[in-house]
């Protein structure tokens, strides 16, 4: 293996971005490519780090300060606890990464520096894009405004269930819903519908939750 490769700094260099790779494959949606390159660059560190007087533990700690990262945009993005705390550990597991020996400061400062700023400014915006982004045929952007009929009674607090589109679904509504009631969408969260009440009975070719405004005989409360 040539000299360079056994160089501490560079093998740390090539750890972290292995890391790195990793962290961004858990990310964005799978396509492979992220998922490859983690591999192969880390498979290429823990190679090169096992000709080195290396601190396993330290190496094992970079893996959960990983994992401080992957969970931070579970939270409130405001909340960057999360983010501060892989941070020190990544940190502190960098100067201890070696026996003996500690990678260059200056390099370990950058990397720690590059770090949050990739995660914090590219990642997490990334994330919130692909959120906020509706699939195409997202059925939740085709459900506010339909119409159907609950087929289980809805008592608030407690949910109910209406045949919506065609399909059953999990319903909550501010007022008490009777089995047959005529209900329209008016929000989803998740894989709950919130409802409203409509006055008039649908129409068995109604039934299966055309929009509101297919249904011009129904009057809304």
């Amino acid at each position: 293996m040539p000299s360079l490769l056994l160089d501490p700094t560079v093998v740390y260099l090539i750890l972290i971005v292995g890391v790195w790779l990793g962290i961004t494959a858990m990310y964005i949606p799978s396509t492979g490519i992220a998922e490859a390159l983690a591999l192969v660059v880390l498979g290429g560190a823990v190679f090169a780090l096992a000709q080195l007087p290396v601190n396993w533990i330290s190496v094992m700690l970079l893996i959960v300060g990983m994992f401080g990262f992957v969970i931070a945009p579970l939270f409130n993005r405001k909340h960057s606890r999360w983010s501060w705390m892989a941070l020190v550990v990544q940190g502190v597991a960098s100067v201890f990464l070696y026996r003996g020996m500690v990678p260059n400061p200056f390099v370990i400062a950058v990397m720690l520096g590059l770090a949050f700023a990739y995660n914090h400014y590219l990642l997490l915006p990334m994330l919130d894009y692909l959120r906020d982004t509706p699939l195409v045929g997202d059925e939740s952007t085709d459900l506010p405004g339909a119409t159907g009929r609950v087929v289980g009674a809805v008592n608030p607090p407690e949910s109910g269930t209406a045949q919506i589109n065609g399909e059953l679904w999990t319903i909550r509504s501010s007022v008490p819903l009777q089995r047959g009631d005529v209900v329209r969408v008016q929000a989803v969260n998740g894989l709950e519908l919130h409802v409203e009440r409509m006055k008039a009975k649908l129409p068995p070719r109604e039934a299966n939750g055309h929009h509101a405004e297919e249904a011009a005989e129904i009057i809304e409360n």
